[in-house]
């Protein structure tokens, strides 16, 4: 009986050379260790390693979650006797479902008439980019409008609303929304009117007045003074409180 047995070991096979996996998906791996010949050595003890995720000692390998391309993704070492060797496969791990929409902007402040371009990326719940998203742009009629690449452009009514623009990503059938709260603010002081009143002589009453920018904005803490221009009206206080005079009119 003649016994061949196999000479030292000079490589190490990987069951495969590359793989494709989605974010948190597994994989099972295997290895043989050969000498110059190809014979199998039987005896060659193997540890794995990965760089693309977690792989365990009998050769599972599970994607971790930063999508990506690695070169060495996952490699074996195998060694017999004072020989040792190694074999690595290149790993593509892919993004996971849609998961949320990141916006370059979560709220936003102009100026009547003033534009901000926005820009958004759809990612997984990992804080993967998925390239293959479709993102639309969309802007309140109230607040302005807005391009199909998101350039938002404020219109003529100030205010805050809090979903004035949103983003919305699609992947296949899987659609999220992200909102934008956008405040507007109003022009300057233009005008101010004073709401018409009719008192009996003598008597005393609150006169109001709005403050308004050239849109028709009311403004808010604009102050006002009030003098009574008629001396025959009557007297008014500095806050608006008006003592009719006497002559009736």
């Amino acid at each position: 009986t003649v016994t061949v047995e196999p000479g030292p070991l000079d490589h190490v096979h990987l069951s495969a050379d590359s793989a494709t996996l989605a974010v948190g998906q597994s994989l099972r791996l295997s290895a043989i260790a050969e000498d110059v010949y190809g014979n199998v050595i039987p005896d060659a003890r193997f540890i794995w390693r990965a760089s693309a995720g977690d792989v365990a000692d009998g050769g599972q390998f599970t994607a971790g979650t930063k999508a990506g391309v690695y070169e060495q993704g996952v490699w074996v070492e195998a060694t017999s006797g004072q020989m040792t060797t190694k074999a690595a496969a290149r790993v593509t791990v892919q993004p996971g479902p849609l998961d949320h929409v990141r916006s370059s902007s979560v709220s936003a402040t102009l100026n009547i008439g003033e534009s901000l371009k926005l820009s958004a990326v759809a990612e997984d719940a990992h804080g993967n980019p998925i390239p293959s998203s479709q993102l639309s742009y969309q802007a309140s009629e109230e607040v302005g409008s807005i391009t199909s690449d998101g350039l938002l452009c404020a219109g003529a009514k100030a205010g805050i609303f809090p979903e004035g623009a949103k983003i919305t990503a699609q992947v296949g059938g899987s659609t999220v929304v992200a909102s934008i709260s956008v405040t507007v603010k109003p022009d300057p002081l233009d005008a101010v009117s004073i709401t018409p009143i009719k008192t009996a002589a003598g008597d005393s009453q609150q006169i109001s007045a709005i403050a308004t920018d050239s849109h028709g904005n009311v403004l808010k803490d604009v102050q006002l003074t009030w003098t009574v221009l008629d001396v025959n009206a009557g007297a008014i206080t500095p806050s608006g409180q008006l003592t009719a005079g006497e002559v009736a009119r």
